[in-house]
């Protein structure tokens, strides 16, 4: 693709992303945040088996409101939706329950009626994305598929750090680990890059953190 042609992409698709952003208020304070989140309008739901994560949030965001399995206020707080016809079940996890919440005719009743909005998870799986988009909800985290891969990035950059140090210790088995960590080190800071673009670990982390000061000795 010639240059000229590329940069004329470019720009076309900086002009489309300006513009959406020009859409969007700018929140520059806690003082803009309360604000913004004051006067929201679309709904807002914490999904999970009790409220106590986030309880409280109600106070600070309009049209927040929680949908939980166990009635911690036995019916006396008027954000908690608790759907009351339940059965017998036997949930393994907590996507487990947040799954059987949103599968509930009352719940999916009561989301309904007050239109597209976000769902809030402490824990989800694919079956949660589905059912969240069958309600026209959206979900306020990274997608499932994205947190895996993540997870496997990590656990596998970690295993081989752990790998290199060890082998270092025991006469320098570790030079082959040494040089796969090498091989693949732009794709693990990439990932870190990813990661705090999509604000996925705020901060960076501790985690994050290890892994840059891994590579950095590679």
């Amino acid at each position: 693709m010639p240059w000229t042609e590329r940069q004329s992409r470019a720009n076309i698709g900086k002009k489309t992303w300006e513009g959406k952003m020009a859409k969007k208020p700018v929140l520059r304070s806690l003082s803009d945040i309360y604000a913004f989140f004051r006067q929201n309008q679309t709904p807002i739901y914490f999904l999970s088996p009790t409220p106590y994560n986030v309880l409280g949030l109600g106070r600070w965001i309009s049209k927040f409101e929680y949908i939980n399995f166990f009635d911690s206020f036995d019916g006396h707080h008027p954000k908690a939706m608790v759907p009351r016809e339940h059965g017998p079940h036997e949930f393994r996890s907590i996507e487990d329950v947040n799954n059987h919440l949103l599968k509930h005719s009352k719940v999916r009743d009561y989301i309904k009626a007050r239109g597209p909005g976000y769902l809030l998870l402490v824990m989800l799986d694919e079956e949660t994305e589905q059912l969240a988009k069958d309600l026209g909800m959206k979900i306020a985290l990274p997608r499932v598929k994205l947190r895996k891969w993540i997870e496997h990035v990590v656990d596998e950059l970690l295993r081989l750090l752990w790998i290199t140090r060890t082998g270092d210790e025991i006469d320098g088995i570790g030079i082959a680990n040494r040089a796969l960590l090498w091989r693949h080190k732009s794709d693990w800071q990439a990932s870190i890059r990813h990661c705090r673009r999509s604000h996925i670990v705020p901060g960076g982390g501790p985690d994050v953190a290890g892994f840059e000061l891994g590579l950095h000795r590679v």
